[in-house]
């Protein structure tokens, strides 16, 4: 196969400032001159041969084939941003593609903690309205996880556990909640959300990107720009009552409030509801709607920590807040690539990358036996 000098010019040149490094840098590492890196960046024919690109890929932590004919990976992974009206997608879509490049290399330095496929045994049903499939999915879930109708506590454990698929969290552009990526040829799957938004609006999207990998199932992937099509309708509606399910709204109105009745329930009411489920003020005033226990003067609501402020736990919002805007990297992946450095097979600059930290900072982890804080957990690096 011919080799297109351009082309693999711009992926070098892509490579090494995705590896964080100056041509002076690249060059003081793989021996080449530095006019020799801007001829080959440029296109411009060298006598660099097979074997410095292979070790120039080697540097950056991709394949010699990526340098050569850019990345498989890439042209077959089918990748969908879950927007509202958002017209940067793109930087968001790529970062997911990104992190399935790399598990892609991982496979050759790394001989176990592959993606396993999991097909639980659960029913999903196939009639029905949008609505009601998606409510009575939601209701399969929770009793084949013994979840019962109380709040839950680790919603990225419940995905991991039902299909097998790595979550993680990332700042996206405005308006893209959520990504879910998958590389049909080896049958591993990601969902990233956007660690900007609000720790709520966060568990929905996760919520929301679980009903599609179990309606649809492990490689599909269906793209939402607002548009309401059946499928979208039923996994928002499945997110719902899988967060904040019926039963539970009735049963914790009862307990902490003594009420079930439309006229008593109030702001105060919703606030605390959705700081039980963990839900944004609106999906639990959605839910209570579904209900009819909405009164018809309550079309909005405040934000979540207006409400937090005003009934009494602004503080903690915050500092849970902060907490879900730390970029989380998906934990598989992020074991995966520990082990390849311990063996000596990933740099120290790629995975200090995939945690967007500073190399020295990873080192100093590494050295030290500290733990870090990635994935909605913390992953031991000693």
């Amino acid at each position: 196969m011919d080799v297109d000098l351009v082309a693999t010019g711009n992926r070098v040149r892509a490579a090494r400032l995705k590896a964080g490094l100056s041509q002076r840098a690249l060059q003081e590492l793989c021996g080449l001159s530095q006019p020799t890196l801007q001829r080959l960046e440029s296109g411009v024919p060298t006598r660099v041969g097979l074997a410095d690109l292979d070790h120039l890929a080697g540097l950056m932590n991709v394949t010699l084939e990526d340098l050569l004919y850019g990345s498989a990976v890439r042209d077959r992974v089918r990748v969908a941003a879950r927007t509202r009206g958002a017209t940067e997608v793109a930087s968001a879509l790529d970062q997911a593609v990104e992190l399935l490049e790399l598990d892609d290399r991982l496979d050759a330095a790394v001989q176990g903690l592959h993606q396993q496929a999991v097909t639980p045994d659960l029913a999903v049903p196939t009639s029905g309205s949008s609505q009601a499939r998606g409510r009575d999915l939601a209701a399969n879930v929770r009793t084949l996880l013994g979840l019962g109708i109380g709040p839950i506590s680790d919603l990225p454990e419940v995905l991991e556990q039902l299909t097998g698929v790595d979550v993680g969290s990332t700042p996206m552009p405005e308006g893209v909640s959520g990504v879910c990526a998958t590389d049909p040829a080896r049958q591993t799957s990601l969902v990233l959300v956007d660690s900007n938004e609000v720790a709520d609006r966060q568990r929905f999207t996760l919520a929301h990107e679980l009903g599609h990998l179990l309606f649809a199932g492990r490689a599909h992937v269906d793209a939402v720009d607002g548009r309401r099509s059946p499928l979208e309708v039923r996994c928002d509606e499945f997110a719902r009552n899988l967060l904040i399910p019926q039963d539970g709204v009735t049963g914790w109105l009862r307990r902490a409030v003594g009420i079930a009745e439309r006229s008593r329930v109030d702001e105060r009411t919703v606030a605390l509801l959705a700081r039980h489920f963990g839900t944004t003020p609106d999906a639990t005033r959605v839910q209570l709607d579904r209900m009819h226990l909405l009164p018809a003067t309550m079309a909005s609501l405040p934000s979540g920590r207006t409400l937090a402020y005003r009934y009494g736990w602004g503080p903690a919002f915050d500092s849970e807040q902060a907490a879900a805007n730390q970029p989380r990297v998906p934990r598989r992946l992020l074991d995966r690539a520990v082990e390849a450095y311990r063996a000596g097979r990933l740099g120290v600059s790629a995975l200090a990358r995939l945690q967007g930290r500073p190399v020295a900072d990873v080192e100093q982890a590494l050295a030290t036996g500290c733990c870090c804080q990635v994935a909605w957990g913390h992953v031991a690096l000693t």
